[in-house]
């Protein structure tokens, strides 16, 4: 079994089974960050991203500041999908860029973002939104994609660049791994160049996995289709598991998409029984802080 160079480099074996266990949307509303807060705290997350143009950036910044063992990269956005709970791009109002309706917000379909988005201003907005977390004093450590629009064969380029421009890892993954969940999502990939940044040495993560927001199930069924999933990871290889935990409150209600399978995430990741399942697994969790400085060295 072949070992990611990134984990040759942190000190681990062919023999160790690591994960990135990543809370996605951190500051979509208050309660997404108390999830990651406990979840950190409990020790079954190791990562997270935020969303930058939402309003609770600050205080995630602040308490980012207070919490020194958060590990947290920017969360790129480039469509909003809910019905009546929207933001705005940071750096254009131009309807020309193709990710923005005609109500001013970000277009809420993001297949149709994929096609319609322009990629010089989407790069633009990319570069926007990471500079405000740093100019915020956001210890950024990643980059990744919210609705895998960054992973399009169109704006592929713009995140890659992201590396050169600001010493940050974009999340982007081995192409010689099972891409079934990022093809579901993005239907125009370009694996001709992931295989090129791999021949390259480009820091890449073996494979994406995750829980789906979209099927609620019950508690337990989720708690087993999480240990399914997490259990199934190779010895060797460097996984990003991505999920979207969120607290029960009556904001969280009102976002009214996904609701139920993101209070799930939440639930499944706070039992004490997940923490004994990760231990007996032997599954060692790694952040992006750990990678950027091995990057670095």
């Amino acid at each position: 079994m072949s070992l990611n160079p990134i984990l040759k480099e942190l000190g681990y074996s062919k023999d160790d089974k690591t994960i990135i266990i990543h809370a996605d949307d951190v500051g979509l509303n208050h309660s997404s960050i108390e999830a990651y807060a406990e979840l950190m705290d409990l020790g079954t997350i190791s990562s997270g991203s935020v969303m930058t143009h939402t309003s609770w950036l600050p205080e995630v910044v602040k308490q980012a500041k207070e919490n020194k063992h958060w590990d947290l990269g920017v969360h790129a956005a480039f469509n909003g999908e809910y019905k009546t709970y929207k933001w705005r791009p940071l750096s254009t109002t131009d309807k020309a860029s193709g990710f923005i309706g005609e109500d001013g917000f970000m277009i809420e379909d993001k297949q149709l973002v994929q096609e319609t988005a322009d990629p010089a201003y989407l790069e633009k907005e990319l570069d926007a939104q990471i500079q405000l977390a740093l100019d915020l004093g956001l210890d950024v450590s990643h980059v990744d994609t919210h609705t895998g629009t960054l992973w399009n064969k169109k704006f592929m380029e713009s995140y890659v660049s992201v590396f050169d421009k600001f010493n940050i890892m974009p999340v982007l993954f081995n192409p010689k791994e099972d891409a079934e969940i990022i093809r579901s999502m993005v239907p125009e990939l370009n694996f001709e160049r992931l295989a090129e940044l791999d021949e390259m040495n480009f820091p890449l993560v073996d494979s994406i996995s995750g829980l789906p927001v979209e099927h609620t199930y019950d508690i337990d069924e989720r708690f087993e289709l999480a240990k399914q999933i997490l259990k199934s990871v190779k010895p060797g290889k460097l996984v990003h598991f991505a999920f979207h935990p969120i607290k029960d409150t009556p904001e969280t209600r009102a976002l009214d998409r996904y609701t139920d399978g993101r209070i799930g995430d939440f639930e499944v990741f706070r039992k004490k029984e997940m923490k004994a399942f990760l231990e007996n697994e032997g599954i060692q969790l790694v952040n992006y802080t750990q990678i950027r400085k091995v990057l670095n060295k």
